[in-house]
């Protein structure tokens, strides 16, 4: 199974991070001081999945509590406002809880239907139903 190895040498002391292996080899030989590779064991920090400033999302919040929501990110903030700017979905998250809100941006499916959004009503005619019906009967058992 392939992997990433972190290996230090044994003799000169020497790291290697990510070395990438299809099936871990019984040693690894260091080629400049012939000393053997060990594998290190660390503990990776995870950076937050952050939003660049570009797709930042930005709300006004108002002297009287209430939000409101420019069409840009880079829109100035008028006077007497809070800037709150959310740049992680884990933020949003939070920001949707506290407010009891949601994100339309945060929550559209691969249609574009938001998550609000309801089935389109489908009606079919009198005729449409009759052929569905005849096709249903004459391929049963077949799929």
């Amino acid at each position: 199974m392939p992997r990433l190895l972190d290996l230090a040498c044994s003799r000169c002391g020497a790291e290697v991070d990510d070395f990438f292996v299809m099936s871990v080899p019984q040693r690894i030989i260091h080629l400049n001081c012939n000393g053997i590779f060990e594998p290190v064991y660390r503990v990776r920090k995870r950076a937050p999945a952050q939003w660049s400033d570009r797709d930042s999302i930005t709300i006004f919040r108002k002297p009287d509590g209430s939000l409101s929501y420019p069409a840009r990110n880079d829109k100035p903030t008028p006077s007497n406002c809070e800037r709150i700017t959310i740049k992680s979905l884990s933020e949003l998250r939070a920001f949707e809880r506290s407010t009891n809100t949601i994100s339309h941006v945060g929550n559209y499916d691969k249609s574009g239907r938001s998550i609000d959004d309801g089935l389109p009503e489908f009606k079919h005619s009198k005729s449409e139903r009759d052929r569905y019906e005849r096709f249903r009967e004459s391929t049963r058992g077949l799929f």
